[in-house]
């Protein structure tokens, strides 16, 4: 479909490394995404109390104070968004736990 309009996804960004949450904001915010960033799961979950109005979560496994894994499980108690987890966990029991947890 060349030249279709592609409306804006909201990005909830969860990423405790500053430059890959910076490099991942601007990329994203370039192709044109409204983009929120915040650095824990723990931050992600009080955004969320405030607005749930997201399109898309892009969430860091490995994070200090609440890691990814222990967002998702909050995150899909009440949320249907889809996620996706970033990480450098190559294991395949790593990528079965992210989606048995409810990732995309």
């Amino acid at each position: 479909m060349f030249g279709a309009t592609i409306r804006p996804v909201r990005i909830l960004l969860v990423e405790d490394d500053p430059r890959v949450q910076a490099s991942t904001r601007a990329g994203l915010t370039e192709l044109g995404h409204h983009v929120r960033a915040c650095g824990s799961g723990a931050e992600a979950i009080a955004l969320l109390a405030e607005n749930s109005d997201y399109d898309l979560m892009l969430t860091d496994v490995m994070m200090p104070e609440m890691g990814g894994y222990e967002f998702l499980r909050i995150f899909r108690k009440e949320h249907e968004t889809p996620v996706i987890l970033l990480t450098a966990k190559m294991d395949e029991a790593d990528k079965v736990l992210g989606l048995e947890l409810g990732a995309d």
